[in-house]
């Protein structure tokens, strides 16, 4: 009686060992999978706004890239932005911010922010 009882116990001891290994390996490929995809949405967030920022390029070749590159892209905080750059509201701070004017052209917003911008601190130019 006692061999068999000894026969049993490491039987489940070697049980519970391989339950463990294949949780931590579950786990391990659940953070993998995890911080892959938020790597991928920050890494998406920082092309929307380099590509944002080439509206106001100098180049006119460069200015049309950026908007088949949004576009492409699909995301729609980038509409404010090229509607002003087609209404020829879309202006540039020295600092390379992209300012978006109102209709009058008497205020403006940051198009990145979203914030208002005092336009008489700012020399603007137009793309």
């Amino acid at each position: 009686m006692k061999d068999t009882f000894f026969s049993f116990e490491p039987h489940k001891l070697s049980t519970i060992l391989i339950d463990r290994k294949i949780l931590t390996q579950f786990f391990g490929v659940f953070i993998f999978l995890v911080m892959s995809l938020l790597s991928f949405s920050i890494g998406e967030a920082n092309d929307f706004e380099l590509t944002l920022k080439d509206l106001g390029n100098k180049s006119r070749t460069k200015i049309k890239k950026a908007i088949k590159d949004l576009g492409n892209q699909g995301n729609p905080a980038a509409l404010p932005a090229l509607e002003a750059l087609k209404d020829n509201r879309l202006r540039i701070s020295d600092d390379g911010s992209l300012i978006i004017l109102n209709v009058s052209g008497d205020k403006g917003q940051n198009a990145l922010s979203e914030k208002q911008v005092d336009l008489k601190s700012l020399n603007l130019r137009k793309p």
